[in-house]
């Protein structure tokens, strides 16, 4: 448990590039599906872009974003599957 607490403290730390009504300290399964859906969405909008390369640190910062997610997800489901993209327990 150790490992994944500092692994989420790493990816959290870039605070003050968080989205508007994102709460990294969220234990709500519903709000990390809900983050995760988001932050997928905006680095496939991103890789589709014709200029990608020029967004390369700005995508790079929604995959981190988006793997923190993915952790917080894990960690507050309980081992439960979560749909990421309806956000319900399953």
């Amino acid at each position: 448990m150790l490992v994944f607490k500092d692994r989420m403290e790493t990816m959290n730390a870039d605070e003050d590039a968080l989205l508007p009504g994102e709460l990294p300290s969220s234990r709500d399964p519903e709000d990390a599906a809900h983050w995760v859906a988001v932050y997928t969405e905006l680095a496939d909008t991103l890789i589709r872009h014709p200029d990608a390369e020029s967004f390369h640190p700005t995508l790079e910062r929604y995959r981190q974003r988006q793997a923190f997610w993915r952790l917080r997800l894990e960690e507050v489901s309980g081992g439960r599957k979560l749909s990421e993209s309806q956000g319900s327990v399953s």
